[in-house]
């Protein structure tokens, strides 16, 4: 169902996280600062990131992945995110204002293992075009 690359995430226990916010969530600016602090690499040390399973979706559909894949997925590291700046997201609500998309959260994670933040600006260039063109079209349909 999922491929071998998936399979092979699934065998390293140790080195694969799963990005979603559940209570026992290791924090990826935390992840990042032990293990650059134990072997100057943001991947490998105590908390080794060789694999980062992302689930895309809606808040809804990513817990129900969750729950019909949980034999799986339960085996996985949860890591979270705890952003600095609220999502740019506007087409769709989110349930709160530290809710951000599967992209903004991506590139959040991204950013911080390669401690570059205009790592996260190219990567919201696409998303920040999409919400913008989808906001002039919904003035054009308000207008009308």
């Amino acid at each position: 169902m999922f491929g071998p690359l998936f399979e092979d995430a699934c065998n390293d226990t140790q080195g694969t996280w799963i990005l979603f916010p559940s209570p026992d969530a290791v924090d990826i600016c935390d992840i990042v600062a032990n293990n650059l602090k134990e072997t100057n690499n943001p991947l490998q040390g105590p908390y080794p990131m060789r694999n980062l399973i992302v689930i895309d979706g809606t808040w809804h559909t990513a817990k129900r992945i969750l729950s019909k894949n949980a034999n799986i997925l339960s085996q996985m590291r949860p890591v979270c995110i705890k952003p600095t700046k609220a999502g740019n997201y506007r087409i769709r609500g989110e349930p709160n204002s530290q809710c951000l998309s599967t992209i903004e959260a991506t590139a959040c994670c991204i950013s911080t293992i390669e401690g570059d933040e205009s790592v996260y600006d190219k990567m919201m260039m696409p998303l920040n075009g999409l919400v913008e063109s989808h906001q002039e079209r919904m003035a054009l349909v308000n207008k009308n």
